[in-house]
Protein backbone atom coordinates (compact mmCIF):
# COMPACT_ATOMS: atom_id res chain seq x y z
CA UNK A 1 0.00 0.00 0.00
CA UNK A 2 1.22 3.35 -0.68
CA UNK A 3 1.99 5.87 1.73
CA UNK A 4 -0.68 8.59 2.22
CA UNK A 5 1.89 11.32 3.02
CA UNK A 6 0.61 14.80 3.96
CA UNK A 7 -2.80 15.87 3.28
CA UNK A 8 -4.27 19.47 3.36
CA UNK A 9 -8.19 19.84 3.10
CA UNK A 10 -10.28 23.31 2.61
CA UNK A 11 -13.05 23.27 5.28
CA UNK A 12 -16.17 21.70 3.60
CA UNK A 13 -14.36 20.23 0.53
CA UNK A 14 -15.25 16.37 0.90
CA UNK A 15 -11.20 14.48 0.69
CA UNK A 16 -11.22 11.11 -0.91
CA UNK A 17 -8.48 9.26 -1.28
CA UNK A 18 -8.39 5.54 -2.68
CA UNK A 19 -6.03 3.07 -1.25
CA UNK A 20 -5.08 -0.78 -2.52
CA UNK A 21 -4.22 -3.56 -0.87
CA UNK A 22 -1.21 -5.13 -2.81
CA UNK A 23 -0.32 -8.83 -2.24
CA UNK A 24 -1.57 -11.32 0.77
CA UNK A 25 -5.29 -12.88 0.04
CA UNK A 26 -8.48 -11.96 0.39
CA UNK A 27 -10.82 -11.26 2.15
CA UNK A 28 -9.68 -7.98 3.25
CA UNK A 29 -10.23 -5.92 6.69
CA UNK A 30 -9.88 -2.17 6.61
CA UNK A 31 -9.86 0.22 9.42
CA UNK A 32 -8.68 3.70 10.89
CA UNK A 33 -6.26 3.03 13.39
CA UNK A 34 -5.54 6.47 14.07
CA UNK A 35 -7.38 9.59 12.61
CA UNK A 36 -10.41 11.61 11.95
CA UNK A 37 -10.89 9.93 8.43
CA UNK A 38 -13.78 7.09 7.93
CA UNK A 39 -12.67 4.03 5.89
CA UNK A 40 -15.20 2.90 3.39
CA UNK A 41 -14.55 -0.91 1.84
CA UNK A 42 -16.72 -3.44 0.79
CA UNK A 43 -16.48 -6.44 2.77
CA UNK A 44 -13.38 -8.53 1.50
CA UNK A 45 -12.42 -5.66 -1.16
CA UNK A 46 -8.57 -4.80 -1.39
CA UNK A 47 -9.62 -1.39 -2.45
CA UNK A 48 -10.54 1.32 -0.13
CA UNK A 49 -11.85 4.29 -0.23
CA UNK A 50 -10.76 7.04 2.46
CA UNK A 51 -13.14 9.82 3.76
CA UNK A 52 -12.98 13.38 5.66
CA UNK A 53 -14.19 16.79 5.60
CA UNK A 54 -12.86 19.45 8.09
CA UNK A 55 -15.77 21.70 9.60
CA UNK A 56 -14.06 25.40 11.39
CA UNK A 57 -13.69 23.16 14.81
CA UNK A 58 -10.78 21.57 12.48
CA UNK A 59 -9.16 25.10 12.11
CA UNK A 60 -6.57 26.78 14.56
CA UNK A 61 -8.51 28.75 17.29
CA UNK A 62 -8.02 32.64 16.85
CA UNK A 63 -9.25 35.83 18.53
CA UNK A 64 -12.18 37.99 17.41
CA UNK A 65 -10.99 39.75 14.01
CA UNK A 66 -8.19 37.63 12.86
CA UNK A 67 -8.10 35.84 10.14
CA UNK A 68 -8.64 32.11 10.28
CA UNK A 69 -5.22 30.28 10.59
CA UNK A 70 -4.81 25.80 9.36
CA UNK A 71 -5.41 23.13 11.98
CA UNK A 72 -2.75 21.03 13.68
CA UNK A 73 -2.22 18.39 10.91
CA UNK A 74 -3.96 15.22 12.63
CA UNK A 75 -1.95 11.71 12.41
CA UNK A 76 -4.18 9.26 10.09
CA UNK A 77 -2.93 5.42 10.14
CA UNK A 78 -4.90 3.12 7.76
CA UNK A 79 -4.76 -0.86 8.35
CA UNK A 80 -5.61 -3.62 6.21
CA UNK A 81 -5.56 -7.42 7.55
CA UNK A 82 -5.45 -10.21 4.71
CA UNK A 83 -7.21 -13.88 5.44
CA UNK A 84 -3.89 -14.88 7.11
CA UNK A 85 -3.80 -12.44 9.76
CA UNK A 86 -1.02 -10.58 8.07
CA UNK A 87 -1.34 -6.84 8.56
CA UNK A 88 -0.13 -3.69 6.28
CA UNK A 89 -0.72 -0.05 7.12
CA UNK A 90 0.13 3.61 5.67
CA UNK A 91 0.72 6.73 7.08
CA UNK A 92 0.14 10.53 6.96
CA UNK A 93 -1.47 13.59 7.89
CA UNK A 94 -4.76 15.60 7.46
CA UNK A 95 -4.54 19.10 7.93
CA UNK A 96 -7.79 21.45 7.73
CA UNK A 97 -7.33 25.07 5.91
CA UNK A 98 -9.27 27.69 5.70
CA UNK A 99 -11.55 28.14 2.55
CA UNK A 100 -10.16 29.92 0.06
CA UNK A 101 -13.30 32.84 -0.67
CA UNK A 102 -13.72 34.00 -4.28
CA UNK A 103 -12.87 37.72 -5.42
Amino acid sequence: MAPIGPQQVEVGQNWLLQIKAVGGTGPYRWRVKIGPALAIAQDGSPDCLLTWTPTLLDLAPTKAGQARAPGAAAALTVEVADAAGDVAGSSGTLQAIPAVLGP
